[in-house]
């Protein structure tokens, strides 16, 4: 009888084989690597750089590698085992060749181990010098106003280049204005020039500039060719009607911030795109970015790295200029000599310090692994102590493979910084990697996704991680050291970093090439990826689109140059904001008989800024490409107009900070609260969502208030209230943290780690008006309990089923879900602890994996609270080297804190290990752990989980209480594919 799934959710209506002597067979493996010119090595110097890959066969001998010789002479060419069987070897091969006329013929030799038997296999190799240039055509020089790179784009085309792959070239301009980046290929005789702006040419920005072409490494022209000016107007007269950059004192002028934000308000008499470009003594310069209004009014967000003066140009003809006083240390803490040692498969770093900034953690070996960086927020490491000294204490679970000593340091944004080594003393050595076994995949239908199933052997430490595609906790069948892996992944997505690490719990990895071979048996991962050079237009549905106040939904086509017979292709775009920093959609498409196109739909936001809708378009070996450029290859239609009355790309901005009480607060025998009311400011898009954190200054706790779209009053203003016990410690509150969004998804941020931050956040500062947000929002209170307590308080229980978990079951209609595990703990404190300081427990596996969960409150006296936390251990956590537990953020109204790392809560006798098992391979449950969205209007859906089998069925029970019984039509272990034979309009 087969399984019946019950499933709730919700409607939202050229290869050679040559046989050899005996039974060995090689095989070229090759591909189309090698169909390129000849690079310079250096000056003078042409190489042909081949990669060969060489597969050897033999049921009865064993042959490995013993030479390589071009034309009778033996060259370098060391050997990379890619892949090894019990009767076959896989062989990577650099090989370099010298420019000739006629080919070359290169022998690989192979030995066979037993009877020394040479067997030599011989390819025929042409290495070609690049052709001079005579066929040259260029595009014109190219300017987008709508996003903030810092770049003009030109395109060349050199016909003469007919291999599958362009040789690289350099460029050089003769203006200051620019400076030239890599010369890129898009195709095998079409390149892209970006010009990146620099400060000293500033006055020259609307020349025209002559780009000179070399080879790489080589330094005679190759060709040459002279570029138009920028296509803007001159003399567009615009007046600054305001400018906001309140990142200095305005006594001293002394500015904190490692970086500059700043808001323009211009007007223009005409409505067409403005040059601009902002810069600073220093030799940074920065695009101003259209983020509010048209082209006539218009509000410009300026970044900058910091420095102490600054200028503004608008069109030449609009000039600003204004300086500040750069501080290089806002705040230094002090952190103690540290120490750390190695105890029972913990790592511990332990170490006084003031420091109340976030705190980044480095982890490097001298094994010539590869170090790790961990940023942990409060509380996590928070051991004892308050903000004036306190002792901080990271233990880390490793694993018991690999060797070598290891150094941590830690640093507070760069400010101070320690470092000390310790002896990592292991069990076991582990210096091999994992290897791949078998590979094998199966498109889900009618998507771009792909179930990946591989098998990887590693038979010390076992496997752990490979990259982006998947880790440990995609084990379907067997264990670590051998066992069977299904990936859900969509290729499209791992092809820009094509290089993937295949890593095992020793931290030994093995890289991989995904469009190579990666078996004997030749598995590859399927890549199906558009390349430019297939493409031959790109246009729209609609264009020159006003989307003032309302969203628009649009259509994309691409028209192939060759009909795709297999139509197997999903192109792909990613919206993105004018910074590049934020994705905001990936719109996927398909192949559309009708129109023999590929169409890609997507949206576009109401009120989308004046200019070019920005967007990156994926492609094979070019990679992404951004929007800006598709005009000068594809023509104008490639572009997407767009225009908008009151354009915003702005996030919500504070406009007015009150505060009660206004002065010091006075806490008697009586609780008090403390309120900051927020105006919040989003036009024309409005408010949607944010979260406000008010920090303490003696223990460091951070309250957290979360704002959703109803929570401003009819003028914009939302309290945040704080409630004061009559224990509490003389100590001030502020506002540390501001996130707002609005409906389209743009945000602001202030944060006070900013200060001593880098420019890589999203959006702008909501807090921009104001200069010192910690000192504006303060709240001094003077409690006069008379209380002195320096006393941390203290963990009295912690405790939770320590029976083993199945990390790979989600339970069943009878069974709780055995992942999810409750924490049960008591603190006590003789001045009682502070309420609203939910402790967080933490748990980690081998290779710093760390997850934190916030506790509840269950009951409290005057000084206890008792706490459970509910724990859901993610699907293979742990496996199989089990769990570890921590818990940071216990705090007692007199602002004292505590926490307990892993040894500390073993040293005390409290629950501190989990030990986790598998069901795989026993088929007791079934594990359900996602489904894709369902909409009333698909015809599918994907369920993704563990231990399915041929034959089980999926269930659909109705609010009607009518039951329809649906068979998938792939089953894997791990992905069930349900085609839905009718139209579902009820909840399920």
């Amino acid at each position: 009888m087969c399984r019946a799934i019950c499933y709730v959710l919700f409607l939202v209506f050229f290869v050679s084989v040559v046989p050899l002597s005996r039974a060995v067979v090689v095989e070229d493996k090759s591909g189309d690597y090698n169909d390129r010119y000849a690079e310079y090595a250096s000056q003078n110097v042409l190489q042909c750089q081949f990669k060969y890959q060489m597969l050897v066969k033999d049921n009865t001998y064993d042959y490995i590698f013993s030479k390589v010789t071009v034309d009778g002479v033996t060259v370098a060419a060391t050997p990379n085992i890619v892949a090894s069987g019990s009767k076959s070897i896989l062989y990577s091969f650099d090989v370099i060749l010298e420019p000739k006329v006629n080919n070359q013929t290169i022998v690989f030799t192979f030995l066979e181990q037993n009877s020394l038997a040479l067997v030599n296999y011989d390819i025929s190799a042409l290495c070609e010098a690049p052709p001079p240039v005579s066929n040259f055509s260029s595009s014109e020089l190219y300017y987008d106003s709508s996003t903030a790179l810092l770049q003009a784009y030109v395109f060349f085309t050199i016909k003469d280049f007919r291999r599958r792959y362009a040789p690289p070239l350099t460029a050089t301009v003769d203006s200051t204005l620019y400076t030239p980046l890599i010369v890129t290929p898009v195709n095998q005789s079409t390149y892209m020039v970006p010009l990146s702006f620099t400060a000293n040419g500033v006055a020259k920005w609307n020349e025209s500039v002559l780009i000179t072409l070399y080879h790489t490494r080589n330094s005679v022209s190759v060709s040459a060719f002279r570029t138009n000016p920028i296509h803007t107007k001159i003399g567009n007269q615009g007046s600054i009607i305001s400018k906001t950059y309140p990142t200095a004192d305005p006594a001293t002028n002394e500015a904190p911030y490692k970086s500059l934000y700043c808001l323009y308000q211009v007007e223009f008499p005409l409505n067409q795109n403005t040059f601009s470009i902002f810069s600073s003594n220093a030799g940074d310069v920065s695009k101003p970015v259209l983020v509010l209004g048209n082209l006539t009014h218009s509000t410009f967000l300026i970044k900058s790295y910091r420095s102490s003066s600054y200028s503004l140009l608008l069109d030449q003809k609009v000039d600003d200029s204004f300086s500040q006083t750069p501080v290089d240390k806002y705040y230094i803490p002090f952190i103690s000599v540290s120490k750390i040692f190695f105890e029972g498969g913990i790592l511990i770093f332990r170490y006084n310090t003031n420091n109340n900034l976030e705190s980044k953690i480095v982890y490097s070996y001298d094994d010539g692994t590869t170090g790790r960086v961990f940023t942990f927020p409060y509380p996590y490491g928070f051991c004892s102590g308050n903000s004036s000294n306190y002792t901080k204490c990271y233990d880390s679970y490793l694993s018991n493979y690999g060797g070598g000593s290891v150094t941590i340091s830690a640093n507070a944004y760069e400010l101070s910084a320690i470092s000390n080594g310790g002896i990592l003393i292991t069990n076991t050595y582990d210096t091999t990697p994992p290897d791949i076994k078998s590979v094998s995949s199966i498109q889900i239908p009618n998507s771009p996704y792909y179930l990946i199933r591989m098998r990887i052997v590693d038979t010390e430490s076992g496997f752990y991680s490979f990259d982006v595609i998947g880790n440990v906790s995609n084990l379907v069948s067997g264990n670590i050291n051998d066992g069977i892996y299904e990936f859900y992944v969509n290729p499209s997505q791992l092809y820009t970093f094509r290089e993937q690490m295949m890593c095992d719990y020793a931290r030994n990895c093995r890289p991989y090439l995904l469009d190579n071979y990666m078996t004997t048996n030749l598995d590859t991962i399927p890549f199906h990826v558009l390349k430019l050079d297939e493409i031959k237009s790109i246009s729209f549905e609609f264009n020159d689109i006003d989307v003032s106040n309302s969203d628009f939904k649009n259509t994309m086509y691409i028209e192939t140059n060759s009909k795709d017979s297999a139509k197997s292709y999903y192109p792909e775009i990613g919206c993105t904001d004018q910074f590049f920093s934020l994705t905001t959609n990936i719109y996927r498409g398909k192949w559309n008989p009708v129109i023999q196109r590929y169409e890609i739909p997507f949206n576009i936001p109401k009120n989308y800024i004046t200019g070019h809708f920005v967007f990156l378009l994926k492609t094979y070996v070019s990679g992404y490409i951004p929007s800006s450029s598709l005009g000068s290859l594809f023509g104008t239609n490639a572009q997407l107009r767009v225009k908008s009355r009151n354009g915003d790309a702005l996030g919500p901005m504070v406009k007015d900070i009150i505060m009660n009480p206004s002065g010091p607060a006075i806490v008697s025998t009586n609780s008090l609260s403390l309120l900051w009311r927020l105006k919040i400011v989003d036009q024309p898009n409005g408010f949607k969502k944010g979260l406000v954190s008010i920090k303490s200054t003696a223990d460091l706790f951070v309250f957290n208030y979360t704002l959703t779209s109803k929570s401003p009053d009819s003028n914009g203003y939302v309290d945040i209230t704080y409630s004061l016990d009559s224990r509490c410690k003389s100590q001030g509150y502020y506002i540390s943290y501001v996130y707002l969004e609005d409906s389209n998804g743009y945000v602001s941020i202030y944060d006070e780690n900013l200060l001593y931050g880098s420019m890589t956040y999203l959006g702008v500062n909501p807090m921009i008006d104001y200069y010192n947000v910690t000192s504006l929002s303060m709240i001094s209170t003077v409690c006069t309990n008379g209380i002195v307590d320096n006393a941390a308080p203290s963990l009295i229980s912690f405790s939770f089923d320590e029976t083993p978990v199945d990390v790979f079951s989600s339970g069943s209609n009878t069974v709780r879900n055995p992942r999810n595990l409750v924490v049960n703990f008591e603190t006590t404190d003789s001045n009682g602890i502070l309420l609203k300081a939910l402790p967080m427990v933490y748990i980690q596996y081998p290779n710093f994996k760390v997850e934190a969960f916030t506790s509840e409150l269950i009951s409290s006296t005057l000084t206890n609270a008792k706490y459970r936390c509910n724990v859901l251990i993610p699907v293979g956590f742990g496996y199989p080297y089990g769990i570890r537990f921590s818990i940071f953020g216990i705090i007692d109204n007199q602002s004292n804190f505590r926490g307990y790392s892993i040894t500390d809560l073993k040293n005390t006798g409290f629950s501190y290990k989990l030990n986790v098992t598998s069901s795989l391979d026993s088929n007791s449950f079934i594990s359900i752990l996602s489904t894709s969205t369902l909409y009333s209007r698909d015809t599918e859906f994907v369920i993704q989980g563990k231990q399915f089998l041929s034959g089980d069925l999926i269930e659909f029970k109705y609010d009607n209480g009518t039951i329809d019984i649906f068979p998938p039509s792939l089953i894997t272990n791990s992905i069930l594919y349900v085609p839905i034979s009718k139209t579902i309009t009820s909840k399920v």
